[in-house]
């Protein structure tokens, strides 16, 4: 069993001990995963009572207390992340309301809108935000959706009539495209028609979009 409890004390405020730099905003969230991965991991083996405990604040909810002025955003992580409703970006970090500037959209491409948001969030919250992270998952359905339509050309027409969600699946092409040739070259010709290629190919293409995405941020 695992509890996920938010806890307003108003006593005691929930604290913000913002990173430096960079690397300290980076070591926070990994620390933070590690910390809710040693939650849920023991939960697929069948035993134990968890609890994960996250500090809330009203202020951080915009919501003025004690007469207060409304407490601006102070994110200091931006995240360009998917859209997919498994992956919970404050909740995987173990972080709380105003620590991270979440942007998701399927399959965490990056067009005009979320480059758009992200050039936002560096301009008037530049003072707080330390690092920019690009989060793939595994098992990404617009990733797997452009594996598809790569390996079965027939499979694109599924997608071909919707111009909104064929401008997803075309700007993950590339990275498709880049780790079929990935593995072809680590494993040869032949890798295609070897059993689980076409996983290899979904979890390869994912990892290239984020680096991807993330190497066209840093230009």
């Amino acid at each position: 069993m695992l509890d996920i409890i938010y806890r307003y004390d108003p006593a005691r405020p929930a604290e913000h001990p913002y990173p430096a730099d960079g690397a300290e905003a980076l070591r926070a969230l990994e620390q933070g995963n590690r910390e809710f991965a040693a939650l849920v991991d023991p939960l697929e083996a069948g035993g134990g009572h968890h609890t994960l405990l996250m500090p809330l604040d009203l202020e951080d909810l915009g919501v003025a207390t004690r007469g207060e002025s409304v407490l601006p955003q102070r994110p200091f992580a931006v995240v360009l992340g998917c859209s997919d409703a498994r992956v919970p970006t404050e909740m995987i970090f173990h972080q709380g309301c105003n620590d991270l500037f979440v942007i998701r959209v399927a399959g965490n491409v990056l067009g005009s809108e979320c480059l758009g948001s992200i050039d936002y969030a560096l301009h008037h919250l530049g003072e707080s935000i330390r690092l920019i992270v690009v989060l793939g998952h595994s098992g990404c359905g617009a990733v797997t959706a452009a594996v598809d339509a790569f390996l079965e050309p027939a499979n694109y027409l599924g997608v071909a009539s919707s111009h909104p969600l064929r401008a997803v699946v075309d700007r993950l092409l590339l990275p498709v495209r880049a780790a079929a040739q990935a593995l072809e070259a680590a494993h040869g010709a032949e890798v295609s028609r070897r059993a689980g290629y076409r996983r290899a190919l979904i979890e390869s293409s994912v990892a290239l979009n984020a680096a991807l995405t993330a190497a066209t941020l840093h230009q």
